[in-house]
């Protein structure tokens, strides 16, 4: 694969933000690794379509997290299928509905951006 259509690639790709901030470190591990298994069970027309999820503890020294104390970055092909995923997928719903009392979820803030668009 050439730099350039490694680049390419980047550049064209969705990211979506999604930043929790969650009362214990118990459900805040659940939560987690209920987010992580988001990858492997959306799926879109029978195939899986989020190209990666990664994520991790926020430990900035700043002070301007607003709380938030786990954050994870979505990369999706297109913003359809981004759209897809925020209004008609059944397993992100599923997780959404676990958020607050299975998982404790105090507050959540969600930031999209396509790569290099300003």
């Amino acid at each position: 694969m050439s730099v350039l259509h490694s680049t390419q690639q980047f550049t064209m790709s969705v990211k979506h933000v999604v930043a929790f901030k969650s009362p214990s470190e118990d459900k805040r591990t659940l939560m987690v690794q209920g987010f992580l298994d988001l990858k492997d069970k959306c799926e879109r027309d029978g195939k899986k379509y989020i190209v990666s999820i990664t994520g991790g503890k926020q430990h900035s020294p700043e002070g301007k997290d607003l709380g938030m104390d786990v954050v994870f970055i979505m990369t999706f092909n297109s913003l359809e299928d981004r759209d897809f995923y925020i209004s008609k997928d059944e397993a992100h719903k599923a997780f959404g509905s676990h958020c607050g009392p299975t998982y404790g979820v105090e507050e959540v803030v969600v930031f999209d951006f396509t790569a290099d668009e300003y």
